[in-house]
Formats: C-alpha cells, sequence, structure tokens
C-alpha cells in the first residue's frame, strides 16, 4: 500500500519536516473524482505542527510512478483574547 507525506514548514520555502503519512486508496477500481482507474487518492485527518505554518502532500517516487508535490498552503489560527473591557450603565 502506498502512502504520501503530509509535510509542513514555518516559510514557504521549508525547510520542510514530516508531519504524518496517510495511505492512498483506489489502486484497484475507479473512485468518484478519479478520471481514470490509475488515479488514487487520500484521506484523513492530522493534527497541525504549529498555529501558522505552511503544509504540503508529497508522493515519493516509486517504481512505477515519479514524485509528485502539491501546492503549499497556508494555515493559520490564533486566539481568541480579551485585553480589556469596560462595563457602562445607561
Amino acid at each position: 500500500m502506498s502512502s504520501v507525506q503530509l509535510q509542513y514548514a514555518t516559510s514557504t520555502r521549508g525547510p520542510w519536516h514530516l508531519l504524518g503519512k496517510l495511505p492512498l486508496h483506489n489502486f484497484d477500481k475507479k473512485a468518484k473524482g478519479c478520471a481514470s482507474p490509475n488515479e488514487s487518492y487520500f484521506n484523513g485527518a492530522i493534527r497541525a505542527a504549529n498555529d501558522n505554518a505552511y503544509y504540503r502532500v508529497v508522493f515519493p517516487a516509486t517504481s512505477s510512478f515519479q514524485t509528485a508535490v502539491s501546492k503549499v498552503i497556508h494555515s493559520s489560527r490564533y486566539p481568541t483574547r480579551i485585553t480589556g473591557y469596560t462595563v457602562s450603565l445607561p
């Protein structure tokens, strides 16, 4: 079973670090969204490595396929924090 690597970095150019691996599906039959039975897909969830990071997916080369790398996606999340407030009566 082949898999893809989910990688992350703190800048768009890396250095890239392995976050985890997800298995590829659809080796034996055509799936919805795949144009031919030779195409595969992946799905799954891996916890984010950083609150502000760049992510990409890499398919390592095999004896049958060449390496493929997805576009880089930026993801950021910031906790909501109230730093001050006032209460007034009408």
